[in-house]
């Protein structure tokens, strides 16, 4: 019972930390694109290109039998998919990107060639044929960096992935997330008293006073009070109270005086 309770809390560990990973990836790749879009656009210098059409590269990724890292090369879509086909998926990966052609004028009047490669921000007018023209925005300092420019529909894109990384992220971290909204709608309880704070003990008391701790025994017989002294007292008290004698107090120390007979 144990064993398997600890098995499966480890996979279920080990789920949420997958799903914490994508969701962070998703957060990372809408907030990036969104701000290296923005950026481009402000800095970038804006031209109307010329839509040649799309082009597929492939790539398959390989590891030889006699080395451990991964080795990457271009080759045709149709070959790398036989090869990865007659190949286990541990050892040969495949990878297929989309390109859009166009070409543009540089300031000084040439024409520049340059590809954008189809992921998430990109869009390109519904419809398009090849000849058409479209906006683009390039880099002055590297001509070949080239975006379409930035728009809702782009925009769209970037939340929707975002919003889908922090979905993820809440769905991972549920409790928290309940726990603090329950604690941020609760209504505010009134304050409790502050508790006394309790006494020091006789060695923290010695400590702070410096005295030393009396044991128990001696500390009792210096508290108590002594049986001998109110008697003690009392006698002494008696024996130095004035005695009357036919009517008068005698002041001889307490001794009764007696008349003589004539």
């Amino acid at each position: 019972m144990d064993t398997r309770r600890t098995s499966a809390d480890y996979k279920w560990t080990g789920a949420k930390f997958v799903f914490a990973c994508l969701g962070l990836v998703c957060v990372y790749l809408g907030g990036n694109g969104l701000l290296t879009h923005l950026q481009h656009g402000w800095n970038g210098t804006s031209v109307t290109a010329i839509y040649h059409g799309q082009r597929t590269a492939c790539r398959l990724e390989y590891m030889l039998a006699t080395d451990s890292r991964w080795q990457e090369t271009e080759m045709d879509c149709d070959e790398a998919s036989a090869i990865v086909s007659k190949n286990p998926k541990k050892k040969v990966r495949f990878h297929s990107d989309t390109f859009v052609q166009l070409s543009y004028a540089l300031p000084d009047g040439t024409a520049h060639d340059a590809e954008i490669k189809r992921e998430l921000g990109v869009i390109l007018p519904a419809g398009i044929q090849i000849g058409d023209r479209l906006p683009v925005v390039y880099a002055p300092e590297n001509p070949g960096d080239v975006r379409t420019p930035f728009t809702l529909a782009a925009l769209g894109q970037y939340l929707v992935m975002m919003g889908f990384g922090l979905f993820v992220l809440m769905l991972v971290f549920m409790r928290v997330v309940v726990r603090v909204v329950a604690r941020a709608w609760q209504p505010g309880t009134p304050e409790q008293p502050d508790e006394p704070a309790p006494l020091p003990s006789s060695d923290r008391l010695a400590a702070i006073t410096g005295t030393p701790r009396l044991p128990v025994g001696s500390a009792a017989s210096t508290l108590s009070p002594s049986k001998s002294g109110p008697v003690s007292a009392a006698r002494g008290l008696s024996s130095q109270a004035p005695v009357r004698s036919f009517g008068k107090a005698s002041q001889t120390g307490g001794r009764q005086l007696t008349p003589r007979a004539r």
